[in-house]
């Protein structure tokens, strides 16, 4: 298959995933719990100042930044710092567990079953470890790179090397900040058939990478379309982050919850968006799905079927 044939699989994937979830809704439940889990944590740290959640976490916001942010509005200029922190932690937990139990879910539907959560989870769980790793792998090469592009222009700036650019030291951070983005995004790329490979084919870590390393190589292009493309909105709630103290000024203090509540429901669209086509794809190119049909991709037969009931099906 040439690269260009390669790249016209995309919107078909696209239209595949939606057709997919419109016969099996229930494979958007690891999403929507995601969604409804960075909910109710952003609700519990808008809450820290009051009772019964201030008994608790007050002492701690108080040791590690001071009264002031339990008083409004300092408390909501808190809040996204406490949301990232907690959001990692959640993802990491949670998250990993939800994404484990989407690729089963969409495998099943794929295959003409009625997709099982409890199924899709009872394995999820049992590989939580490998999932883990796999999380942690591309969360430490991203930020990573991240604190080691702020470390070297702060040494260089320090050093004087770069006070002779014509451009601020606002928009050089900037410009890497954003490049940055697009390098988490090449990581993405790189990683995204990772956990199909433990959850679908059930392979080890080791050949899990492999398989998934494997299969970014070969489908590069038409994979880091099917991550940019929906990551464009999150570029969006990013700028509105990075402008959010002048919003919350400008506009009213909760105009901070407003941005974060945003950047949850754009989160839950791309992240349906991206592991339901990674998965679709993954799954073709496993079964051998890349016959050419009239100059196009062949279309998987098993959208077509009638479902039938999986075992153990909650």
């Amino acid at each position: 298959m040439t690269l260009i044939e390669k790249c016209k699989i995309v919107p078909r994937i696209w239209k595949g995933g939606l057709e997919l979830i419109s016969r099996y809704p229930r494979a958007l439940f690891p999403f929507i719990f995601v969604g409804i889990a960075d909910a109710v944590i952003l609700t519990v740290i808008y809450l820290i100042p009051r009772e019964p959640f201030s008994k608790l976490l007050a002492p701690v916001v108080r040791a590690f930044w001071g009264e002031q942010f339990l008083h409004y509005p300092m408390n909501l200029t808190l809040i996204p710092k406490l949301f990232q922190y907690s959001h990692i932690v959640m993802i990491g937990f949670v998250g990993v567990i939800m994404t484990g139990i989407a690729v089963g879910m969409i495998d099943q539907a794929v295959k003409g079953l009625n997709p099982g959560i409890f199924s899709a989870l009872t394995y999820a769980l049992r590989r939580f470890t490998p999932l883990l790793i796999v999380w942690f792998t591309m969360f430490g090469i991203v930020s990573g790179s991240f604190r080691l592009t702020q470390l070297v222009l702060g040494r260089l700036y320090a050093a004087g090397y770069l006070e002779a650019l014509p451009l601020s030291r606002e928009a050089v951070g900037e410009f890497f900040f954003w490049a940055n983005i697009l390098f988490s995004i090449v990581v993405e790329v790189a990683f995204l058939y990772v956990i199909p490979a433990i959850i679908i084919e059930r392979r080890g870590l080791l050949s899990a990478f492999r398989r998934g390393l494997a299969l970014s190589r070969k489908y590069f292009l038409a994979t880091f379309l099917l991550i940019f493309v929906p990551s464009i909105l999150y570029m969006a709630v990013i700028f509105l982050k990075m402008n959010i103290t002048l919003l919350s000024n400008t506009f009213f203090p909760e105009a901070i919850l407003w941005v974060l509540g945003l950047g949850i429901a754009i989160s839950v669209v791309i992240d349906f968006a991206v592991t339901t086509a990674g998965t679709l794809l993954f799954l073709l190119d496993k079964q051998g799905s890349w016959v050419l049909e009239g100059g196009k991709p062949a279309r998987s037969r098993v959208l077509e079927s009638e479902p039938q009931p999986a075992l153990n099906a909650a």
